[in-house]
């Protein structure tokens, strides 16, 4: 009986390229066919000024290659770490086996790959770096700038203590990942920026991931950097010292929890009137427009939008008991999303979610769930609101050993979770929405002492106070955002824009 042939590994080697349209066709010439894997390289040009992507076209259409070349150009610049996203995400859409990167300005040495490959074969580590700071002085020779050369040095000593890892070199272009590894880290949730770098070196540290690292030679030549030095010194160090913090319980970061649980029920706000915020909401929303309620609950806000003239879709895990709504779908928004792909959510102009996210377990999983729904570039207006738990009288609370749920307002039982400005924008911000606007309410005070002229002082003080920090005196949050585009939607945009370029 003839044996099944042994299956090849996929190799992608990823070449980040911006502005490169010098170097790209030597650094391609610089990559050395592999036999022993079926082989294709990436370059991304990230929507560059000069004539990159036409130069790698010309390259492609000129050469007879000995692997396979594809060419893909983002529609708008995603910065070095949006870039890798795509590339990653393009590793594991086609089912790769290893992702290779390197950069298009030729600084790192991609005829070194196949020996780096070999460590990642043999299935002992699981991630691979190119070192130029392992040999000496050798990075010097090569053209590394002196003051380069102490702050790459002067950052991985720092980044090392603070993590608890041993790295030569926590800044090298030249990584090489098993493509298994890079399903288990949440990489979509880091910075677009230089420091998504360290980012991932972190979240490899926290999962265990075995790293060697191999010598690399390096080369400068006349390359423009597009680096700010001060900020990325201050980014890497600041993402090594918010690990340490998160390790001993002081803050969390998500991008740093990739085995995070998500348990999935939520109870439905049923608010017994319209709220200050919740009236500050239904103002932003024009007349006559479609909107998609989610928590529509009691049907409070659902009235009011439908005498503005609104088409309104509501969403939640009950109808309403009033028969008010003719489109209503029934979701458990913890743990049953799948109907949202069928409703065309573009279609929509704005998007409420009054008082909800504080009712889910898990509203970053939401979140990401309803941004995998846009399609299109055609962005509804989201409108969030939620109570403030950064309002003074909490802080004061604490100061003193406080924290008491009540029956109402920001500490009600039902408040699953709790947020400030700062924790609610960071959540929307991960996972892919641009803030538009913010905004405030001073607190309910007639609740609490009725509607009087006390209660009219408070609120005249508790607004003018808010003047200075809605941070501190505002008692709920309300959010403006819109989604910006996924990462299969950026791909996908990138095959677009290349297809477009081919023909031209």
């Amino acid at each position: 009986m003839e044996r099944k042939r042994k299956k090849k590994s996929k190799v992608l080697i990823f070449i980040l390229a911006y502005n490169a349209e010098k170097t790209i066709c030597q650094t391609l010439d610089r990559i050395v066919p592999i036999e022993k894997y079926n082989l294709e390289v990436l370059v991304i040009d990230d929507a560059s000024q000069d004539k990159t992507f036409t130069k790698v076209l010309v390259y492609k259409n000129n050469k007879k290659l000995q692997f396979k070349l594809t060419i893909l150009k983002n529609l708008h610049n995603q910065g070095f770490g949006g870039n890798v996203k795509i590339g990653f995400t393009y590793a594991i859409k086609n089912s790769f086996d290893f992702i290779a990167l390197s950069h298009g300005d030729g600084q790192y040495p991609p005829e070194e790959i196949p020996k780096q490959l070999k460590p990642l074969l043999s299935h002992k580590y699981d991630a691979v770096f190119g070192s130029r700071m392992m040999t000496g002085l050798d990075a010097l020779k090569g053209g590394m700038p002196i003051y380069k050369f102490i702050g790459n040095k002067v950052t991985s000593w720092i980044e090392n203590k603070l993590i608890g890892s041993n790295l030569s070199e926590f800044h090298t272009g030249q990584r090489l990942f098993s493509v298994k590894i890079l399903k288990k880290i949440p990489f979509q949730l880091n910075s677009n920026d230089y420091h998504f770098d360290t980012q991932i070196i972190i979240q490899l540290h926290l999962l265990k991931a075995r790293i060697i690292e191999m010598p690399i030679k390096t080369h400068y030549g006349d390359e423009i950097c597009h680096v700010n030095g001060w900020k990325y010194c201050w980014n890497v160090c600041k993402e090594a010292l918010l690990i340490r913090l998160q390790k001993i319980g002081i803050i969390y970061k998500r991008r740093y929890d990739s085995n995070i649980k998500f348990n999935k029920s939520y109870h439905s706000p049923k608010p017994m009137g319209v709220m200050k915020i919740h009236e500050l909401a239904i103002n932003n929303i024009k007349n006559g427009k479609k909107v998609l309620e989610f928590g529509c609950s009691s049907g409070i806000i659902t009235k009011i939008l439908l005498k503005k003239r609104c088409a309104v879709l509501g969403i939640d895990k009950n109808p309403p008991k009033e028969n008010i709504l003719k489109d209503f779908l029934k979701i458990d928004l913890d743990s049953d999303l799948t109907n949202l792909k069928k409703i065309k959510i573009d279609n929509y102009d704005y998007i409420i979610l009054l008082d909800l996210i504080n009712h889910l377990k898990y509203p970053e999983e939401f979140m990401e769930n309803l941004k995998d729904c846009f399609t299109s570039l055609n962005f509804p207006t989201l409108i969030i609101t939620t109570p403030n738990i950064g309002f003074i009288f909490n802080r004061i609370q604490l100061l003193f050993g406080f924290f008491n749920y009540g029956r109402r307002g920001i500490l009600h039982p039902s408040h699953t979770r709790l947020f400030t400005f700062k924790s609610l924008r960071n959540i929307l911000t991960e996972s892919g929405y641009e803030i538009i606007e913010e905004k405030t309410v001073s607190a309910p005070f007639e609740l609490a002492f009725g509607k009087n002229f006390f209660s009219n002082f408070l609120n005249f003080l508790n607004k003018f106070l808010i003047f200075f920090s809605k941070k501190l005196f505002g008692y709920s949050i309300l959010i403006k955002a819109k989604p910006t585009p996924n990462l299969n939607t950026l791909l996908n945009f990138a095959h677009k824009e290349s297809k477009k370029k081919i023909r031209f």
